[in-house]
């Protein structure tokens, strides 16, 4: 793979949440996030993140570990990458023309 900033769309949905809301899953899953590194927006649905394809691969591996070691029982973890094979490609791109 290439080593071009990519971006991606996470979003966490639990399924049982062993005695936990699920809204405290998915606060989990944004501190996560938060503690990568890399370049986030939350939003109301999902978390958009930045960074190389292997960044945010290791960041989906570890966001699954850690719910297993946390004994969250199951959930949907959603990943939308955009990828281009020759540049970079930024969420702030994509929405320069949406904001002032």
């Amino acid at each position: 793979m290439h080593s071009f900033i990519c971006n991606a769309s996470i979003q966490m949905l639990p399924i049982q949440t062993a005695g936990k809301h699920a809204y405290q899953w998915v606060d989990d899953v944004v501190e996560m996030i938060q503690q990568s590194g890399l370049a986030y927006t939350v939003t109301a649905f999902n978390t958009v993140v930045e960074g190389s394809f292997e960044q945010i691969h290791q960041l989906v591996n570890t966001i699954n570990t850690q719910l297993v070691a946390n004994h969250c029982t199951e959930w949907i973890l959603q990943v939308q990458y955009q990828l281009r094979s020759d540049e970079p490609v930024t969420a702030s791109e994509k929405l320069a023309k949406y904001t002032s």
